[in-house]
Formats: C-alpha cells, sequence, structure tokens
C-alpha cells in the first residue's frame, strides 16, 4: 500500500512538473508542489495562466530588398505575420483603409532605412 501512494506522490510530481515547464513555469518547484498536493497541485497549475510569453514584434519581416531609384515600393506585415509586398502607394493606402494595418504594424518602403511601425511614420 505504501509503495501505491508512494509512486502516486511521484506520479503527480512528475505530471505537474512536465505540464509546468509545456507552460513556462518552474518545473521543480512544480514537481515539489504535484509531490505535496497531489492531484490538487496539477488543478492548480491548470487553473493558473500559461506564463509562455508571445515575440509578436516582427517575427516573419522578410529581409529589406535592395534599395533602387525605381518608384516608391511599400511592404508589411499583415496582422497574421505574413509579409506583403511589394505594393504602390495607391495599394498601401487602400490596404490601410480596409484595416489590413494597425498602428503597430511593421511597415517598411524602398526609402527606408528599416522596418518601422506605421505610427512612427
Amino acid at each position: 500500500m505504501i509503495i501505491l501512494l508512494t509512486f502516486s506522490w511521484f506520479l503527480m510530481g512528475g505530471i505537474a512538473a512536465y505540464h509546468a515547464k509545456k507552460r513556462g513555469r518552474n518545473s521543480l518547484l512544480w514537481f515539489a508542489v504535484g509531490l505535496s498536493f497531489g492531484i490538487l497541485g496539477v488543478i492548480l497549475l491548470f487553473t493558473l495562466p500559461s506564463k509562455k510569453t508571445l515575440f509578436i514584434a516582427p517575427p516573419s519581416v522578410p529581409i529589406l530588398p535592395e534599395k533602387t531609384d525605381s518608384p516608391l515600393f511599400w511592404y508589411y506585415v499583415d496582422q497574421q505575420h505574413t509579409p506583403q509586398g511589394p505594393m504602390s502607394s495607391l495599394a498601401f493606402e487602400a490596404a490601410k483603409k480596409e484595416g489590413k494595418l494597425d498602428p503597430l504594424s511593421y511597415v517598411w518602403n524602398t526609402e527606408m532605412d528599416s522596418w518601422k511601425r506605421l505610427k512612427e511614420i
């Protein structure tokens, strides 16, 4: 009986540690919580929000094309982090009016040195 009880304590500790690591929390601490409180510790872990942070800006920004003396072309990263462009200034303005860009969207044109947020230009 004591062996089964000890096994279940360590099992709950392992489950808590595994899921804590996946949720961005300290796995050693949560192993101890799972070991001490059993299923209640695991339930407590799942009631807390995940600590993993999302890196929103800009994970999929493409490499800048070379500057040329050609007409001004615009590029932007949409809300699904997909690069869009090249497009004319008229098409870029239409995309803004359609709500495809917000003030935090990254934009670039062939006259800029680096990507900037729309609100910065």
